[in-house]
């Protein structure tokens, strides 16, 4: 299968910078980090116009929209380019080149009050429950009837579809927010998947030595991409604000696993598809 890649560049937020702030957040709001990056990524590719006219109208080059991602601008990390008024990073192909798919870590006191902002008004996590897909859906709805996106969010698509759902949104430009549930992987097996470091070397390739990073389960995070190694298809996936590769086979069985009704609908993606 071909690459595929976010063009843009994604911040990828840690809930465990919230400890010293919010030990729920830290302990329970992957699902809200997720969330929130989703919403600041599309802010920055600028949503609110359809896919094939995101560019400025005739006359309107120089109109200047602020958005909510102004108020988490001030942790975000800036490639030392200007933006020219009304422009967004589509406008710019010299930014667009270098950002393509990127991944840079999100920080600072702008960003942690947009996260709270967000679990006060629109996506509230609650202790030892952290953030269900299907409030994370309406979450996502709201905020995008909101703002005017054409973009609509619902929690899950039957397992035999989580793929080619996966690459039909990387192919809009649209990250995916992917679930791996308690009831995952078969029995007997450690619960959840490996994530290896992107910058580490993958064991179990050819000539390749490493060791696994993590173990991920019960757990959200964030697919921004899909690529080709040893053979095998892999998710790049973001989470805890670094990128990781996931063995695209480990989670589909892990997902039809011991319970696969279960597994269906805790270990799923939140699609976004226009309305």
């Amino acid at each position: 299968m071909a690459e595929q890649m976010l063009r843009g560049r994604y911040y990828a937020g840690d809930q465990n910078q919230f400890a010293p702030l919010d030990q729920k957040i830290a302990r329970y709001g992957c699902g809200l980090i997720g969330l929130t990056d989703l919403l600041l990524y599309l802010m920055e590719q600028d949503w609110k116009q359809p896919p094939l006219r995101r560019f400025p109208a005739q006359g309107q080059e120089n109109k200047v929209r602020t958005t909510d991602r102004d108020q988490a601008d001030a942790g975000r990390p800036d490639s030392g380019q200007a933006a020219k008024p009304g422009q967004t990073d589509a406008d710019r192909p010299d930014r667009a080149a270098a950002d393509r798919g990127m991944v840079v870590r999100h920080g600072g006191k702008a960003y942690e009050s947009f996260v709270k902002s967000l679990d006060r008004r629109l996506a509230h996590v609650r202790s030892r429950v952290g953030l269900n897909g299907i409030s994370m859906a309406r979450a996502f709805n709201r905020r995008a009837r909101q703002r005017g996106w054409s973009l609509r969010a619902a929690w899950g698509v039957p397992g035999e579809q989580i793929l080619p759902r996966i690459r039909e949104m990387l192919a809009a430009d649209l990250p995916v927010i992917l679930s791996i549930g308690p009831f995952f992987g078969k029995r007997g097996d450690p619960p959840g998947i490996l994530l290896y470091p992107e910058k580490e070397p993958v064991p179990g390739l050819p000539g390749v030595p490493g060791e696994p990073a993590v173990r991920a389960a019960d757990h959200y995070v964030t697919v921004v991409g899909l690529t080709t190694q040893g053979g095998e298809e892999w998710f790049r996936i973001v989470s805890w604000g670094t990128c990781y590769l996931a063995r695209v086979r480990d989670y589909m069985e892990g997902q039809r696993g011991r319970l696969p009704l279960l597994g269906r609908l805790f270990s799923n993606i939140l699609y976004l598809r226009e309305k």
